[in-house]
């Protein structure tokens, strides 16, 4: 009687090893990240918007549920932006698309300071919309700029996001999570402060510097004609000099990661 339980004890160890050995084989790790930032104003209200990717590091699988744990900067959109109602979260392409696209999509406050975002498979095993290598937009947060003298301060929280992504069996995981860098977007709507300093024979145009940005300046002798030149690109410092015998209207624009954001405009007559 022993030997019959011991060796279907060992049987059962067999089967245990053999399913271990098959879930190694189609688990595969899932990155997220951010992608295109923007400042948009909506009914006056300046937002700030930006996607979350999403993409498979191993082979094309069934994507069920996930959570997404988001931190950002609170003195720039608030504390509780959620509930406040100074956040929302829109479905991207990876929750509406696909054959039986049955995904439901929850946003909550998780702290103070740090967005949950739970994507929800409500449908059986088999059926989810593929997550392939290539990424594809998960979801779209959107925050009000209640403080535009920072930047965005997005990241997530990888450590809390491990084990809880799961296939579209909604039992095998995607492992490892990984996830990008943190994305500090800047939220000024313009360069602030733009100034000119005679020093002998040279014009200093000055302006706050923005993080992360590089500036394009632009002269014109009529503002009201559209015809701005472009007389300086991708500066990496806030300010440009010029001849002293130049006069006209400047402007600056500043760019983030090969988008023109902000601008300003300054005059010298």
């Amino acid at each position: 009687m022993n030997i019959k339980y011991l060796l279907l004890f060992l049987l059962f160890l067999s089967c245990l090893v053999l399913r271990a050995n098959s879930l190694d084989q189609i688990r595969g790790g899932i990155e997220f990240d951010f992608a295109n930032p923007a400042l948009e104003e909506i009914s006056g209200q300046n937002w700030f918007q930006v996607d979350i990717l999403a993409r498979s590091t191993g082979a094309s699988q069934g994507m069920g549920s996930g959570l997404l744990l988001v931190n950002y900067n609170s003195s720039a959109f608030g504390i509780n932006a959620f509930s406040t109602g100074n956040a929302a979260v829109i479905p991207g392409e990876l929750l509406t698309t696909g054959v039986f696209p049955f995904y439901n999509l929850i946003c909550a406050d998780h702290s103070s300071r740090r967005l949950a975002i739970t994507y929800e498979y409500m449908f059986m095993g088999g059926y989810g919309n593929v997550l392939t290598p290539q990424y594809h937009v998960l979801a779209t947060i959107r925050l009000r700029v209640l403080n535009a003298l920072g930047n965005s301060g997005l990241s997530f929280e990888n450590a809390l996001m491990q084990d809880n992504q799961f296939l579209d069996d909604n039992f095998n995981l995607f492992a490892p999570v990984l996830t990008g860098s943190p994305l500090l977007f800047p939220l000024s709507n313009t360069p602030q402060n733009l100034c000119l300093y005679a020093q002998g024979d040279i014009l200093r145009l000055t302006w706050d510097h923005i993080p992360y940005c590089t500036y394009n300046v632009y002269s014109t002798q009529n503002p009201n004609v559209e015809s701005w030149q472009l007389i300086a690109s991708n500066l990496s410092n806030n300010y440009w000099e010029l001849p002293s015998a130049e006069r006209g209207f400047f402007r600056v624009t500043a760019h983030y990661p090969d988008t023109t954001i902000l601008q300003g405009g300054s005059r010298c007559d």
